[in-house]
């Protein structure tokens, strides 16, 4: 029987790339528009290399016990990235509890998260053509949220809470600011929020 030796390598590699993508697809930025078709061109061309290689087992009758094990691993390791696309593992749950969720849908389908830790740290992920995920810790003072980004170029430097009556129940949005002088800041709309126990602090705006 004549071996394939890079589908178990492959597979490995694939599901690994997969299941730490969340530590990784903040600093590819555009590119991961390109790696996406790329990974799936790759699982496509590793299940067809494990038809094949199931169809070399059975004709040799199961006669080599190491390559129906290793082909049996990349079996199992194919299924599990079909299954969980996303990473069988959610990494963002290990983590503190969220504090604050703020998300803003642009044209495009383009989105903007923003998070808040209950341990001063947050980030914002940014998808539109590529994926960008920049954070660091924040302070908040009154209405206002200072972002203190652990990159060298922050994109905002802070955010800020506006209230706005909508049929006599008041809510809050969030806007993030490049700066003390930005006249167009960033809008989110505020889906979740344990920071305001006590709103009566926070001056309308």
């Amino acid at each position: 029987m004549v071996r394939n030796k890079t589908l178990l390598p492959g597979a490995l590699i694939l599901f690994v790339l997969i299941n730490t993508s969340y530590y990784w697809e903040g600093m590819l930025g555009g590119w991961n528009m390109l790696l996406f078709p790329v990974c799936v061109l790759t699982l496509l061309v590793l299940f067809v290399s494990l038809l094949v290689q199931f169809y070399r087992i059975i004709r040799n009758r199961f006669k080599n016990r190491s390559v129906v094990w290793t082909t049996g691993i990349a079996a199992l390791l194919l299924s599990l990235i079909v299954w969980q696309p996303y990473g069988i593992i959610n990494f963002e749950s290990l983590e503190d509890k969220d504090v604050l969720i703020a998300f803003n849908e642009g044209v495009a389908n383009c989105t903007t998260t923003l998070k808040l830790k209950e341990n001063k740290t947050f980030y914002i992920r940014s998808v539109c053509f590529g994926i960008d995920k920049e954070g660091g810790t924040y302070t908040l003072n009154n209405d206002t949220i200072k972002l203190n980004f652990s990159s060298y170029r922050p994109k905002y430097k802070f955010a800020v809470f506006k209230k706005r009556d909508k049929e006599k129940v008041l809510f809050y949005d969030l806007y993030l600011y490049q700066s003390a002088g930005d006249t167009l800041p960033y809008p989110l709309a505020i889906k979740k929020n344990l920071l305001l126990n006590n709103s009566a602090k926070f001056s309308a705006k």
